[in-house]
């Protein structure tokens, strides 16, 4: 929190993308509702969910352009610019009677700008890596990382009001989109010369080989075994994460001990503690568990992850949701411990490749874990698909504590 006060660059930067999350927030929820009232809503919905999706897969490929980006500070603003003509262009085409056909085109320029995003988003590395000190990068990034999650939680809520408010007014939902990129463009100008100084400082420093292909790029960076200890311990413990709160609705669905309004409360709930579990493990990080090596915390997470399954598959709903919530207050930290390892690991010149490609697998490989455990789920029993995920915590738990060297 310090150095977003003191330092005007940081806070600049992380304005900007407080404001791109509000923006991009609002507009999801009023493209959903416009989803909705077309035929076949329900294709609809899923093409807007599906679409949200696509950008991260695709974070290695914007990923390696950001490494080859020579003014990446330029490219940054200059993206935010773009996305704020590009919505200008959609709020026009809702400003019109729409049908699928329309759908389908803003469909494919809300992909583009999220694709855009996706690259801002690697240029912020190195950006922050230029105008943070090294010390001040965990505390800093869980900072901004805690406020850009309550603003996406709570725009969410306050852009179905603004929704209402407008009487469904989608085109000027897309213009105060717009408007939300062009302050961002304006927030990254501030500070422009002082950045890109701070930039070319990191860059003299930097020894540039000659420029590989994608598939040099990968061997690059793959090529460190601690890099790729450290992924598969990060992807591990998310795949456990990522499956906890699906099994938890089906057995509670399951149970008989339970009436509609108790699941709607439960359920309810259960969705609020990891919400706020994450942000407080982003916000306290440094406070709380700051003297933590990177293997202790891992640990720690599949040992919650351990603790939360005793506790469903005993039925005890009042100490499994704290549980829970620890489970994704350490969630929180470990991601900002991440964020810190690939930085300090991987050479400047691929920092945005390889966290591009770390978020592509963080987001691949567990969504393919979560959708096998919902086959066993349902072919099986939730109690076997437990048992299955203890053990394969207790494994991952071993791999990491006689690896732990490699991880600290």
């Amino acid at each position: 929190m310090e150095t977003f006060f003191k330092n005007r660059e940081f806070r600049w930067i992380t304005i900007s993308d407080w404001v791109s999350a509000f923006g991009d927030a609002i507009f999801f929820m009023a493209y959903m509702a416009f989803a909705s009232t077309l035929d076949n809503s329900a294709l609809a919905i899923s093409l807007v969910t599906l679409s949200e999706s696509i950008p991260d897969f695709t974070s290695f490929l914007t990923g390696y352009f950001c490494d080859r980006t020579k003014e990446k500070y330029k490219a940054d603003i200059f993206c935010a610019f773009v996305r704020a003509i590009l919505y200008i262009i959609v709020s026009c085409f809702f400003a019109n009677s729409m049908g699928w056909v329309g759908f389908l085109i803003v469909l494919t320029i809300n992909l583009i700008s999220d694709i855009l995003g996706n690259y801002s988003d690697n240029l912020r590395f190195p950006e922050i890596y230029a105008v943070v000190p090294n010390e001040e990068y965990e505390s800093s990034a869980g900072f901004s990382m805690a406020i850009y999650y309550t603003i996406k939680i709570c725009a969410r809520m306050i852009g179905g009001a603004i929704l209402i408010f407008l009487k469904y007014n989608y085109s000027l939902m897309a213009v105060l989109n717009a408007v939300t990129f062009i302050i961002c463009g304006l927030s990254l100008l501030a500070p422009r010369k002082s950045v890109e100084q701070k930039m070319q400082q990191s860059e003299q420093h930097v020894e540039y080989r000659e420029k590989r292909n994608i598939i040099g790029a990968f061997k690059c960076i793959f090529q460190s075994a601690k890099y790729r200890k450290v992924l598969y311990g990060f992807i591990s413990t998310k795949c456990t994460t990522v499956s906890f709160l699906p099994i938890i609705y089906i057995m509670l669905a399951n149970s008989r001990q339970i009436n509609v309004d108790q699941y709607t409360l439960i359920v309810s709930l259960i969705n609020a503690f990891p919400t706020i579990g994450i942000i407080a493990g982003n916000l306290f990080n440094k406070k709380l568990l700051g003297n933590f090596k990177l293997s202790s915390v891992l640990m720690m997470k599949l040992l919650c992850g351990c603790v939360l399954i005793v506790f469903a598959l005993q039925g005890n709903y009042f100490f499994m949701v704290p549980t829970l919530a620890m489970l994704y207050f350490v969630h929180g930290v470990s991601a900002v411990r991440m964020n810190k390892f690939f930085v300090d690991e991987q050479k400047y010149e691929n920092l945005g490749f390889s966290i591009g490609v770390t978020n592509t697998l963080l987001t691949l490989i567990p969504a393919i874990f979560l959708s096998a455990i919902m086959i066993v789920v349902n072919m099986t029993d939730p109690t076997v698909t437990f048992a299955f995920l203890l053990m394969f915590s207790v494994v991952n738990t071993i791999y990491i504590y006689f690896g732990r060297k490699e991880f600290d």
